[in-house]
């Protein structure tokens, strides 16, 4: 197996001549990541722009870069130190948590130019500042900016210096030493003769301890490096979860959230912040199956638990982390291994393939909520009986089903074998169709559960691992589906396969454009990084302009050698454990993603279907809220917002404190009105409690998100006729769709603002299922309008017709029978108008 796989890697290899030296795809990350106060000082990142020679200057000196500042790991440091003619040094000193100067520039020994972060609007972290020094030699003037905002001073001492060494971060140079280094990430480094550029380093691609500039190929030295670039090319352990009882794992379509469900709890881990919560359930348990019967519905934000056995779905609600059932047992699983989604078109649980007592299969099995059986189809006689295969999406009607092991017959004792074929499966049809098949000159693999469609939609990634053996490792690789093309990457994750022990998937955080690798062993989960897109190690080498081509021959050779040293150094030594860093389980609220916020973290409150406050960190602070604080702070945001006016003293009183005293109400006010303020001044320093000596109010600007002022605004919109898009379309039956404000907090007050503003959402929600023609639209209109009006027969009858014309009428059915239901159990009479009257109404 080991020397068919190096002459698989030299194939390939020589298959990537042409790619040496090619530009980096869009996207990348790119920069130079220092190492400051957090390691010893003789490991701190050295970037020497003039090793061997100074730069010489003949009219004005203009270096420009990009920089980037991160808190929480020492804060002073310099961030360069330049030594001109005479010994003359010129530096830019950082102190990012003083109170009084932050960056100040050192010319001869004195401080002559400095800023304050109040200079530039606050203190900027994690976001790419832009600076430039300026010297005209001749009138001996320097001139700093940062963002735009520039200082200058004029020092006659200092006028001609031409020839200058230039050091960023550490510096070993005698007359430079320095340790304390700026906690900093750079690139674009550009330096300027006036109107003539230079030198200008990217800090994209590098080499072995060297970088180049793009002019004239200039070296710059560098120690201690870590490239951001390098992050597309090594996998990065992030977590180590121990969780006893794993029944399986499963995301958000967008991987912002991964779920890891267990017997009795579930973790959730946010792939955005790295975030790990920790939720015990509240009532029930999912099917106690071993083989990852898990999907994500994001349609109803719920998980849903399934059995082969039974056709009741058992589903979380991620709000109440209550399940609907509490089964204690399932029968030993039939279909190991097997491959699944959550079909949203068709509300079905979909799984095809798997492997149980000593048989593969190939059946394609699928469960509507609501169905009296699963539905199967055998698909053997188009692909093979097969399990561990790799499911992923090609389209919105699409996905692809790859590879696997199995055998022709499913007999295990006959002929089993790796497949390495690619096939489309059409959601609606449930037609297989075969795409292609790899080439035989491949190493013997299977892929994880898990397939990602590429940007260009001509490829797809996988993880893939030898699952004959137990000591095995998983690569990413990318197979293409419309070309020729399987290209394996050359950093690998440890992975112990024991079958029905084990398991493994690969995500894409679509937001931060991470890929995430997850291994599981009975109950111990390993999360992994990997910046999205992958590349190569020979696509983030920089080769120095003007290479011949033996000299990239002799490169392609070296690295050849290099990975087939590595082949046999893994063989031997593959036992060893991986070096990576890790962290513990740190148990963290939940993502804003899964509250349906905005993506990005900011001070939120969140009215409907629940009250959930975020601090503009993105920490959930709803816990802070007792009972009394949470009704004294809805009764004056709701007056604010929806009353507009606020609401009074004698008011809050007469409804929260009637049964006290009118001094001890009084005090009682007192002392929560002064909680509220602070846990508001927490919230977001955006965010008001005042009084005018008549009201109560909160105010706040739009950097605090409010759904239910966000929705104000688009009702408002939509009764001006005015049209919103589709993101705003989008934004408020998300809204909607949560349901009525915090439907726990049951009194009369609360119900009159529920009234008032459910009456607002439903004429807003009426007026936009008039103005479209999409059924799809329609349809989810009028699940917004059920949701806040469960008696409303003309969404009823608007769902159906809409159903019904996209070829959904099973679908139209169960609607219509689930609202006669919930028609017969409120109103105590059955629904009078048929299933066909009603599409006849249409």
């Amino acid at each position: 197996m080991y020397v068919s796989k190096i002459k698989f890697l030299l194939l390939f290899l020589v298959s990537q001549l042409f790619w040496i030296g090619a530009e980096a795809q869009t996207g990348l990350n790119s920069g130079l990541h220092f190492n400051s106060h957090e390691v010893i000082q003789d490991e701190r990142t050295s970037l020497d722009l003039t090793p061997n020679e100074p730069l010489s200057i003949k009219e004005k000196l203009i270096l420009d870069f990009d920089i980037r500042f991160r808190p929480g790991d020492g804060y002073y440091g310099y961030i360069f130190k330049m030594l001109g003619k005479e010994s003359v040094p010129i530096d830019l000193v950082s102190n990012l948590a003083s109170e009084t100067e932050n960056f100040w520039l050192v010319v001869g020994d004195q401080s002559v130019l400095s800023f304050y972060w109040k200079d530039l609007g606050g203190a900027i972290y994690n976001e790419w500042v832009k600076i430039k020094l300026v010297y005209t030699p001749e009138l001996g003037e320097f001139s700093l900016s940062i963002n735009g905002i520039e200082k200058k001073t004029t020092l006659k001492d200092f006028t001609k210096l031409k020839d200058f060494q230039l050091v960023f971060g550490s510096s070993k140079v005698p007359e430079m030493l320095n340790s304390d280094v700026c906690p900093m990430t750079l690139k674009n480094i550009r330096i300027h003769d006036a109107d003539v550029l230079l030198r200008n380093w990217e800090l994209k691609k590098h080499g072995n301890g060297l970088v180049y500039d793009e002019v004239k190929t200039y070296e710059a030295e560098v120690r201690f490096a870590n490239w951001e670039i390098d992050k597309h090319i090594y996998w990065r352990k992030n977590k180590k979860i121990v969780m006893p009882g794993i029944l399986g794992i499963t995301s958000t379509p967008s991987s912002d959230s991964i779920f890891i469900v267990g017997l009795d709890q579930l973790k959730l881990y946010n792939t955005t912040s790295g975030e790990i919560a920790t939720f015990s359930y509240q009532y029930g348990n999912p099917f106690p199956c071993l083989d990852n019967n898990l999907v994500y519905n994001s349609l109803t934000r719920e998980i849903w638990s399934y059995s082969f056995d039974t056709v009741a779905i058992n589903k979380l609600d991620l709000k109440t982390f209550k399940w609907t059932a509490a089964p204690d047992t399932c029968p030993e699983p039939d279909l190991w291994h097997h491959i699944r989604l959550y079909n949203a078109p068709e509300n079905e649980i979909m799984t095809f393939g798997g492997y149980g007592h000593y048989t593969y299969k190939s059946n394609l099995m699928t469960l509507k909520d609501g169905a009296n059986s699963w539905d199967s189809i055998n698909k053997s006689s188009q692909v093979p009986p097969r399990y561990l295969s790799s499911m992923g999406w090609l389209d919105d009607q699409k996905v692809l089903i790859f590879g696997g092991y199995g055998s022709p017959s499913g007999n295990q004792g006959i002929n089993p074998q790796h497949y390495y074929d690619l096939y489309s499966l059409d959601l609606q049809s449930k037609n297989i169709e075969k795409i292609r098949e790899l080439k035989d000159n491949v190493p013997p693999f299977t892929p994880v559960a898990n397939a990602i469609l590429s940007e260009d939609k001509s490829s797809f990634y996988t993880l893939i691992h030898n699952n004959i053996n137990y000591n095995t490792h998983l690569q990413l690789a990318e197979i293409g589906i419309s070309k020729e093309l399987f290209r394996v990457y050359e950093d690998s994750i440890p992975y112990n396969f024991l079958d029905t022990k084990s398991w493994a998937g690969l995500f894409l955080n679509t937001s931060k454009s991470t890929l995430i690798a997850i291994t599981q062993s009975d109950s111990l989960v390993e999360i992994f990084q990997h910046a999205y897109p992958p590349l190569l190690k020979s696509e983030a080498t920089q080769i120095a302009k003007g290479s011949t081509g033996i000299t990239r021959l002799l490169y392609i050779f070296i690295v050849a050698v290099l990975i087939i040293a590595g082949i046999i150094a893994y063989r031997k030594y593959r036992k060893q454990p991986n070096p990576l860093n890790s962290t513990d389980d740190n148990p963290l609220p939940p993502t804003t993603e899964l509250l349906g916020l905005q993506e990005n973290k900011t001070a939120s409150i969140i009215l409907m279907g629940g009250l959930q406050i975020y601090d503009s960190s993105g920490t959930d602070i709803t816990g802070q809220f007792t009972p009394t604080l949470k009704q004294l702070f809805l009764l004056i945001y709701l007056s604010s917002i929806l009353d507009k006016k606020g609401i009074s003293s004698e008011l809050l009183t007469e409804l929260l404190w009637s049964d006290k005293s009118a001094t001890s109400a009084r005090n009682n006010r007192n002392v929560n009105i002064s909680k509220i303020r602070l846990l508001l001044e927490k919230l977001s320093s955006n965010l008001h409690l005042t009084h005018d000596n008549t009201f109560w109010k909160i105010e706040h600007d739009q950097t605090v998100y409010s759904d239910v002022l966000d929705s104000l605004k688009l009702v408002q919109k939509l009764k001006s006729n005015l049209k919103l898009t589709e993101v705003e379309a989008n934004r408020l039956l998300r809204n909607s769709a949560e349901g009525s404000i915090c439907p726990s907090v049951q009194t009369d007050w609360m119900d009159q603002f529920k009234a008032d503003f459910t009456a607002q959402l439903l004429d807003a929600l009426m007026i936009m299922i008039h103005r479209t023609q999409d059924h799809q639209q329609i349809t989810r209109i009028s699940d917004s309008i059920l949701k806040l009006d469960p008696l409303n027969d003309e969404a009823l009858k608007m769902k159906c017709l809409s159903l019904f014309k996209l070829g959904k009428k099973g679908q139209a059915l169960s609607a219509y029978n689930q609202f006669c239901k919930d028609y017969s159990n409120m109103l105590g009479q059955e629904f009078e108008i048929e299933f066909s009257v009603l599409l006849n109404e249409g």
